[in-house]
């Protein structure tokens, strides 16, 4: 695995035509999109929590720190499934990979933050790295389970791009993954192995772009017809 300094990752998003602000490809979005949960949460048990607040309702659940292993696993099946060739793991624009030390002796309390804190310790991070990693695909299994972890165990989001082909996914807070594809087949294929592991898919795919020759077709039907 190789560290990107906060300079570093920016040259390779701008190289790659990710927007490093948005959080997406610059131009036009990934028309396909999925969002993936695991309906099986742990159980309520004392320690950390993050709130929760349901949408369109104004309850506000707890849902206890831990690592979602089929979600995060998930991550490197994916891009193994897509023949991935390199993928940069990345945060939001100003989070930290590690937390100030007062929140840090916090997620001591949960034994999935201590072990990926040990793991991003070892690769020489300090509390104030705000830059991102490329992973090879012979450290996928390894690694992007590790990285896409930091999110559900009370850590920022975590953001895995390729390039070739085209894939984002976000570790997401809210304990789930946003998947972005350009690619109706490969999109298919994610949900498959998602659904096969028992995870809960819903997919929220961009309209087409209206087509010039239909506009222009409409156009001329509308232009023959007698005024009302």
């Amino acid at each position: 695995m190789r560290v990107l300094s906060r300079e570093a990752l920016g040259r390779w998003l701008s190289a790659n035509g990710i927007d490093a602000d948005r959080l997406t490809w610059r131009g036009d979005p990934a028309p396909f999109r999925l969002l993936v949960r695991d309906p099986a949460d742990p159980d309520a048990a004392p320690g950390p929590h993050r709130r929760l607040s349901v949408p369109g309702e104004e309850t506000i659940i707890k849902i206890p720190l831990a690592d979602r292993p089929r979600l995060s696993r998930l991550v490197s099946r994916i891009m193994y499934e897509a023949g991935v060739g390199e993928v940069c793991a990345f945060g939001l624009p100003e989070s930290y990979w590690l937390n100030n030390r007062g929140y840090a002796a916090y997620l001591e309390k949960v034994e999935d933050a201590r072990r990926i804190h040990r793991f991003l310790s070892r690769a020489g991070l300090t509390n104030r790295f705000r830059g991102g990693f490329l992973v090879r695909p012979h450290e996928f299994e390894s690694h992007l389970p590790m990285l896409a972890a930091q999110p559900f165990c009370g850590g920022p989001d975590v953001v895995f791009a390729s390039a070739a082909p085209p894939i984002l996914v976000t570790a997401c807070h809210e304990f789930d993954l946003h998947v972005e594809l350009r690619s109706a087949e490969l999109t298919d294929r994610v949900s498959e192995l998602a659904r096969g592991v028992n995870l809960d898919v819903r997919r929220s795919d961009l309209p087409p772009a209206a087509d010039d020759s239909d506009i222009s077709a409409e156009g001329a039907k509308a232009a023959s017809q007698p005024p009302s």
